[in-house]
């Protein structure tokens, strides 16, 4: 991950921009001669630039090497996004089914307030009939 110019890699110069970023906050020592939290605002806004525009460097840097291994070898990133559609398959087939287990206690409770096993006068708006799943035993919360 070296850069053009040579002088070390991104992640070396985004890391130390990183340290002299929270330096500012974490030091044990105070500051040499300085006593207001407003003096020390242009050290910090500096260092907090620094760190967004080596954050940018990095970035621009990795799309780069994304884009060239896309041009080389274009099967890795088609096997890497049909891992990221699988995995969202995947997560919304849970959500689909979790929301078919709920509508399946909906219906249970709605059915047992209509056979009357649970007597609908009792029920006041609001209350929550709680039911565990497979039991079909229905408890009432006030």
């Amino acid at each position: 991950m070296e850069r053009p110019g040579g002088s070390g890699s991104v992640i070396d110069d985004l890391e130390s921009a990183f340290r002299s970023c929270i330096s500012q906050f974490v030091s044990d020592e105070p500051s040499i001669g300085v006593t207001h939290q407003d003096e020390q605002r242009p050290t910090v806004e500096f260092a907090v630039n620094e760190f967004l525009k080596l954050a940018r460097q990095t970035e621009a840097y990795f799309l780069k090497e994304r884009a060239s291994l896309a041009m080389k070898q274009p099967e890795l990133v088609l096997q890497e996004d049909i891992e990221e559609l699988e995995t969202e398959l995947q997560r919304k087939d849970d959500a689909i089914r979790n929301h078919g287990e709920k509508l399946q206690q909906w219906k249970n409770a709605l059915h047992q307030i209509g056979q009357g096993g649970i007597d609908a006068g009792f029920v006041k708006p609001g209350s929550i009939v709680l039911m565990s799943p497979g039991a079909g035993s229905q408890q009432m919360k006030k």
